[in-house]
């Protein structure tokens, strides 16, 4: 009887694919989270130039998590949030938003 193993862990160098450039993306809300948008475009090889479009579902924790690690690795940080002015505060308390 021949063994079998689980899964292997592939390395990220075991295939070899084209480098994709993202040139544009649109997010959209729905029930449990975000529809994400991509658009990318082919960097070399025969398929050069054309766009795609990617498409993917995120819970709002995965949406979070990647923006933080989005804004980690590029060494930026979320503007200070500015504080909310007396009128605003008190609209916002009568009309319960």
């Amino acid at each position: 009887m021949e063994e079998r193993s689980g899964p292997q862990a592939v390395s990220p160098d075991a295939t070899v694919a084209p480098f994709r450039i993202v040139v544009g993306w649109t997010q959209a809300p729905f029930s449990r989270g975000v529809q994400l948008r991509l658009q990318s475009q082919c960097a070399e090889g025969p398929a050069a130039g054309a766009l795609e479009d990617h498409r993917f579902l995120m819970t709002r924790n995965q949406a979070l998590l990647l923006a933080n690690f989005l804004l980690e690795s590029t060494g930026q940080v979320l503007p200070p949030r500015r504080r909310e002015g007396p009128v605003r505060r008190l609209l916002r308390r009568l009309t319960g938003g």
